[in-house]
């Protein structure tokens, strides 16, 4: 729980929180889907324990919708409810008309986001420009993993979306093949410190140190003016030390709490670990 506080704490205090973007809705769709877990772990009643399954449903697909990658939510839980099953802490058979209900409230709400998709009046989807999973996995192997304009304008290029998607395919076996598996495992220890070493979660490392939030005018009121340079200015992030310092200190909490977390063996706290 402390760990879970004090994250919450640092995505707060980022500056990221103001940008409208799927990270920031991601987490807070997956802080919730966490949270109807936390309560099924401990829940005995029946009926609510329904009704957390038909939310969860919904959530699931909602984060799949906003960010795909939220379900790695659901693999961390199939390995715990494998273990669950071997271990007999819980009864296939008691349980199935829960796991029956999560599949219909996913399928159900799967099907309406769907079709709202693609029959409302506020915008248009043209499925000939989707950007295929394929095309997220070539950029998460290139250089840092981070946004590639390059790959991006390729796949822009190509129209066909089914050849867009065999093209990623090749291009991803391709890097594989290049970088073999000894420098892909170096290439994925370097990525997941980029990732976590640094509190500030690369904070106007981005867009080539540019940022994000360019303000329209400066403030001319000294402590308005402080407080702006400290997310806006060229000075600001890697580069001023005082944001970044009290970031890392919270950053530092966390890591000691889930090293202290190690030892637990509680099938609730090893899905959190995962």
């Amino acid at each position: 729980y402390l760990v879970g506080f004090f994250s919450w704490i640092l995505i707060v205090l980022s500056p990221y929180v103001v940008i409208f973007y799927s990270d920031t809705l991601g987490f807070f769709v997956s802080s919730l889907i966490l949270y109807i877990l936390s309560f099924l772990f401990d829940n005995r009643s029946i009926i609510k324990t329904y009704c957390l399954y038909i939310v969860l449903g919904v959530l699931s697909v909602i984060g799949y919708f906003i960010k795909p990658s939220l379900v790695i939510v659901y693999i961390a839980l199939t390995i715990v409810g494998i273990l669950s099953i071997v271990i007999k802490y819980i009864s296939v058979r008691k349980n199935i008309k829960f796991f029956v209900a999560f599949l219909l409230s996913l399928g159900i709400s799967f099907s309406f986001l769907q079709y709202y998709q693609h029959h409302n009046e506020i915008y248009n989807i043209d499925s000939r420009m989707t950007m295929p999973m394929s095309h997220f996995i070539v950029m998460g192997m290139t250089e840092k993993g981070g946004y590639d304009p390059q790959n991006t304008k390729e796949n822009f290029d190509v129209k066909d979306p089914k050849k867009r998607n065999q093209m990623n395919i090749e291009s991803a076996a391709k890097k594989l093949n290049e970088m073999g598996l000894t420098n892909y495992l170096k290439f994925l220890v370097i990525k997941q410190s980029n990732n976590t070493s640094d509190a500030t979660f690369g904070w106007r490392n981005e867009a080539q140190g540019v940022g994000f939030l360019i303000p329209f005018e400066n403030y001319h009121d000294h402590f308005m003016n402080k407080i702006q340079k400290i997310f806006t200015s060229s000075e600001s992030g890697q580069n001023w030390k005082g944001y970044a310092l009290l970031n890392q200190l919270i950053w530092v909490i966390v890591l000691i709490g889930l090293i202290l977390s190690l030892p637990l063996k509680e099938l609730k706290v090893q899905f959190f670990k995962y």
